[in-house]
């Protein structure tokens, strides 16, 4: 089935343009009126794309076995990586090292790791490492910023609670050096925690997030050198819940419950699109005697703290969510 050879081809062919290079090793075996896929993809959405591609032409899948590099529930990585710089660049596509520079960087950063970060290494190119966060971001670092371990870092790699899909976590503050239980888990403190006893989350996650204020803006950015929108509110919920969101504004609107805008608490996630350019936004919500958002903005290059009215000026509401409570 030559139609289906050509399918994969054309799927490579799209991984290579967005990524720089296609991480999948597919195989096809032809029986007489159906085929055998195996072999390993990236993604789940990777695959799932490869999958409805083929049944679309209608070619019968009779076995499908693809490995997905991705999933954090398989033990698929190649080796561990143990963040030796300060702070080091995540890339959203393969560049060469040799042609790379400032201004490409500014368009493919996609995140950051810290020093002593752990990462999963799924692939090896050039001088070049495709690594997963314990955030599940994939992306590219350079292999002189971090130092290789043959011994398994799970453990240490999965720690955290990752925040659910239509589910709050029910949890509440305890005193330093305490737990919270948190759907039959251990929702650990940060080691930092100097909040009281009368402490609670929302005014928790607020604090936090005026720590941030006046952090100027890079794209891909999440710590207090630089940060985006989706990096703010990440870093906050885990600096103050150990809680980890996804990476990016979207995937985040997915996690938490939706809540009406007039139950708004402080600690919401408000999720926005810009009126003149359409951008994704996401910020955290302040409830004092009036409606704050603290957000990172583009337009002010900068963490800013606006009245919720001053936002809606520039910014269509989206949705409003609620992770934790």
């Amino acid at each position: 089935m030559a139609i289906s050879e050509d399918i994969l081809k054309n799927v490579e062919k799209l991984y290579q343009q967005k990524y720089g290079i296609a991480v999948f090793d597919v195989r096809i075996k032809n029986n007489k009126n159906s085929i055998e896929i195996e072999g390993s993809v990236l993604t789940e959405n990777q695959r799932n794309y490869i999958v409805n591609a083929l049944k679309k032409n209608k070619i019968k899948v009779e076995k499908e076995n693809l490995k997905v590099l991705g999933d954090m529930s398989e033990r698929n990585e190649i080796g561990w990586a143990v963040v030796k710089s300060k702070i080091i660049d995540l890339r959203l596509r393969f560049v060469s090292n040799k042609i790379i520079s400032d201004k490409i960087l500014k368009r493919i950063r996609c995140s950051q790791a810290f020093q002593r970060d752990i990462l999963r290494v799924l692939f090896k190119n050039e001088d070049q490492l495709l690594v997963q966060q314990n955030d599940l971001t994939l992306g590219w670092v350079d292999r002189k910023d971090v130092i290789l371990k043959r011994a398994s870092l799970f453990k240490k790699w999965s720690s955290g609670n990752f925040a659910l899909k239509d589910k709050i976590i029910k949890a509440k503050v305890l005193s330093m050096g305490d737990t919270v239980r948190s759907r039959g888990k251990i929702l650990k403190q940060v080691q930092n925690d100097n909040i009281d006893d009368g402490g609670d989350l929302q005014n928790k996650i607020v604090e936090e997030a005026k720590k941030f204020l006046n952090t100027k803006y890079v794209l891909g950015g999440k710590s207090k050198k630089g940060i985006d929108c989706s990096g703010l509110t990440q870093a906050v919920y885990k600096n103050s819940l150990n809680i980890i969101l996804p990476r990016h504004s979207w995937d985040q609107k997915k996690i938490g419950k939706k809540i009406n805008l007039k139950n708004v608490k402080s600690g919401d996630l408000i999720f926005l699109i810009k009126k003149s350019n359409q951008h994704k936004h996401v910020g955290i919500v302040e409830k004092n005697k009036s409606v704050n958002l603290i957000h990172a903005s583009l337009d002010k290059k900068k963490v800013i703290k606006q009245s919720l009215e001053k936002v809606f000026e520039n910014y269509d509401f989206v949705e409003m969510r609620r992770v934790v409570e």
